[in-house]
């Protein structure tokens, strides 16, 4: 294989690290969110339970709607990750077609 089509194979893939790095980030940047609002919430106390309650709703609220987003960015960065060894596969047959034609061994 050449080594353009190498480079291209690898710079297909880099997407798939981008964002299993940014899921990473994404998760520990919620968690982070998450502990400090419950902080704040234990250091208003004198908040009626109504108030707290709806705090804590908005914050889940908000962490499903990150979670569902960061769910959604990692399907369709699987769908690379299926894709790429296809187009590896795809690759490798029409190099060898290339060199048939050419008459190379």
């Amino acid at each position: 294989m050449t080594d353009a089509i190498k480079v291209a194979l690898i710079a297909a893939g880099s997407p798939i690290i981008v964002g299993l790095i940014s899921l990473v980030a994404q998760i520990v940047l919620s968690r982070k969110t998450q502990e400090s609002t419950m902080k704040e919430i234990e250091k208003r106390s004198e908040m009626t339970d109504a108030a707290i309650k709806a705090q804590v709703d908005t914050l889940a609220v908000t962490t499903n709607l990150k979670i569902d987003e960061l769910t959604r960015e990692v399907r369709e960065h699987n769908g690379f990750a299926k894709r790429v060894p296809l187009l590896e596969l795809k690759v490798d047959v029409m190099d060898k077609q290339i060199q048939s034609l050419r008459g190379d061994k």
